[in-house]
């Protein structure tokens, strides 16, 4: 299970990834800041690549990637309210 913590001022997250009953360290952050945004996601964390250019595309429902597994992604942009995106 992915945590992940926002304030007004600052946004973390925990650095465990679990496959079954194992952990392990992640390779990937779950963190990203691009083009103005924070983004945020747990889940398929292979696929946050993927699901940020789909957000930052104009992310049409209709066009959700394919095999990006189950994810959700928090977005907040400057002076914005974080919202939030879930794969199913």
């Amino acid at each position: 299970m992915t945590t992940i913590a926002i304030t007004n001022t600052e946004i973390a997250a925990d650095t465990q990834s679990m496959f079954g009953d194992m952990r392990h360290a992640l390779d990937k952050r779950k963190i990203i800041v691009r083009d103005g945004h924070i983004f945020a996601m747990c889940g398929f964390s292979a696929a946050i690549e993927s699901v940020i250019n789909w957000y930052l595309a104009g992310h049409d429902a209709g066009k959700v990637p394919e095999k990006s597994g189950d994810w959700n992604l928090i977005v907040i942009a400057k002076d914005q309210e974080p919202i939030s995106f879930a794969s199913d």
